[in-house]
């Protein structure tokens, strides 16, 4: 929940990032490719990659949700 708060505050394309990373993650958890507390850990990890960028159309924020998903399952395997 922090993490969520932190992307509040942060900016929009923070909150794209903590959403579609947080997609990826949820999944590997269900498929059992990691454990529950892996999740936070890998997200602050890609949280703390991220750096504030503007989004000016749907476009830009689905880019930017692939790019966070693909990046996401690289830190998983």
């Amino acid at each position: 929940m922090k993490l969520a708060f932190e992307a509040i505050k942060a900016g929009h394309s923070t909150q794209v990032v903590l959403n579609a990373a947080d997609e990826v993650l949820v999944n590997a958890f269900i498929n059992k490719q990691i454990k529950f507390i892996d999740i936070p850990n890998i997200m602050k990890k890609i949280l703390n990659e991220h750096k504030q960028i503007k989004l000016d159309n749907i476009d830009d924020i689905l880019y930017l949700a692939q790019e966070i998903r693909e990046k996401t399952i690289k830190k998983i395997k």
